[in-house]
């Protein structure tokens, strides 16, 4: 629990400066980076030997996660008509939502049908999509 908790504080530490760095440097560079040290995290998984290791990874996937939220989210408001700003906004936490719900029982079924390294490499590969 207590790294779950420290994970969440460094997510909630990132997502401003995610939302800083697209306002900068533009939302679709960031969004493609932060997406991209995500999924490395994710796959870079399977190959932790401790939980220093682990921790790090995780660390890292959760600063792409935060970052890459928040870019996707200034891009989409970016685009999005002004007279449709509050169903986009309802549609991204739905997309959320939905994640949450339907994530873990698919990657669960998905561990419980092979092998250790290919959960996460497939988890990687979700990452990037």
């Amino acid at each position: 629990g207590r790294m779950f908790s420290c994970i969440s504080l460094i997510g909630m530490l990132c997502a401003p400066l995610g939302g800083a760095l697209a306002d900068r440097y533009g939302r679709r560079g960031l969004a493609f980076r932060a997406g991209l040290l995500s999924a490395l995290a994710v796959g870079a998984l399977p190959m932790c030997v401790g939980k220093r290791s682990f921790y790090v990874a995780m660390a890292a996937w959760d600063v792409g996660e935060s970052m890459m939220t928040a870019a996707s989210s200034a891009l989409a408001a970016d685009v999005t008509p002004a007279d449709q700003f509050g169903a986009q906004s309802s549609l991204n936490n739905q997309v959320q939502d939905a994640t949450f719900v339907f994530m873990p029982l698919a990657l669960g079924a998905m561990a419980a049908s092979s092998t250790k390294r290919a959960l996460y490499v497939a988890a990687a590969m979700m990452a990037m999509g």
